[in-house]
């Protein structure tokens, strides 16, 4: 399909993929034994599959992830850089409008936060976020920061950052050592461009089609890996989960065949409640939703690596570990997470374990 100009008809594809019967399904899930991956039609059939399939398409799911991955999880920490903001999307406890305090760190606070955390876990990826403020954060001073970073940190430099030019993707990669890959990851939070429209009201963010191609531009540019992400429960319609699954993978397979490589990778959080804004989901993801969506991912790009954060309850991650690459670890979602006990969150979690007890139960 040209994506993302015909993302609609997935919709349509999907309601297509309900007729099927119980031959094509089986049909598809043979073809997803065999760890070679899957095309749209067959993903399609397997996500409008019936609840009696869910245990053998999770088990199949299982066992490619096994098989080509391994028997493990990696973890990443993260680190919030500042959480201001002019974009108004009305899910996010960083939106423009939420009643909080914001926080943006000094270089020196930044240093301690990071090395907090690196003090306690010697965690090979860190993630790095941002809202996004181009007066109070310019895009000068991230390469600051980041440089500084590079200067006692060795591993990869996960950032989930507003989207850039590509320019300045080139000149993010120039001006950091080749010692740390980069991986740009962000999420499109919805592939419907309705329920974009009406979930984004203002500010830079408003662009679905920028931030649709931030990929794309960044691989131009010469970032190392890339990684895509939908927020669940944003998008109410009847195929709605089915479809940002669906839309995903198009837009995975878009970049591959582009670039000749698939996204890093998937991550898979679910909209949550924030204490800052008035939004409560109107979409409360169910367990075995989220797991045909990472089952079907896992089936149909099993190169690529899903991620489930702590957005999600300690039962829901133990639950879904099997088709699960990697974690984050012992999150808290704002800026002085892993130094200041008393960091407001950008929004809830359903995992709010110490490292301690996650180590143990790994």
């Amino acid at each position: 399909m040209p994506f993302p100009d015909d993302l609609a008809s997935l919709y349509r594809l999907l309601e297509r993929a309900r007729s099927a019967g119980d031959p094509d399904r089986e049909t598809a899930l043979g073809v997803a034994r065999s760890g070679t991956g899957l095309g749209l039609e067959e993903a399609a059939i397997l996500l409008a599959a019936g609840p009696d399939w869910s245990k053998e398409i999770f088990e199949v799911a299982s066992s490619v992830n096994e098989r080509i991955k391994g028997k493990c999880i990696e973890f990443y920490g993260v680190v919030y850089i500042h959480d201001y903001c002019v974009n108004s999307c009305r899910y996010c406890g960083d939106s423009r409008e939420a009643r909080a305090r914001r926080r943006l760190l000094s270089l020196e606070e930044f240093r301690e936060d990071v090395q907090a955390l690196l003090a306690r876990w010697p965690l090979r990826q860190v993630c790095f976020l941002t809202g996004e403020d181009p007066v109070r954060f310019p895009f000068t001073e991230l390469v600051a920061y980041l440089q500084d970073l590079a200067g006692y940190y060795d591993h990869e430099i996960i950032l989930n950052i507003p989207p850039l030019s590509t320019e300045r993707f080139r000149t993010l990669r120039s001006e950091l050592p080749a010692k740390n890959p980069l991986q740009f990851r962000v999420f499109q939070e919805t592939y419907d461009r309705e329920v974009y429209a009406r979930e984004h009201t203002g500010g830079p963010k408003k662009d679905f089609d920028w931030r649709v191609a931030s990929q794309a531009r960044a691989l131009e540019a010469g970032i190392d890996r890339v990684g895509l992400g939908v927020l669940y429960g944003l998008n109410e319609k009847p195929d709605g989960v089915a479809f940002e699954t669906l839309a995903m993978l198009a837009h995975a397979q878009a970049l591959h065949q582009r670039f000749g490589r698939w996204p890093k990778t998937m991550s898979f959080p679910t909209a949550q409640d924030s204490p800052d804004v008035s939004y409560r989901p109107t979409l409360r993801i169910a367990e075995d939703q989220l797991q045909r969506a990472l089952s079907v991912t896992k089936l149909t790009a099993p190169e690529i690596d899903t991620v489930l954060t702590c957005r999600e309850s300690a039962a829901v991650r133990r639950r879904l570990r099997p088709v699960v690459n990697i974690e984050d670890f012992a999150a808290r979602p704002g800026p002085g997470g892993n130094s200041d006990p008393a960091v407001r969150q950008q929004m809830s979690l359903g995992d709010m374990r110490p490292g301690d007890e996650i180590c143990q139960e790994m």
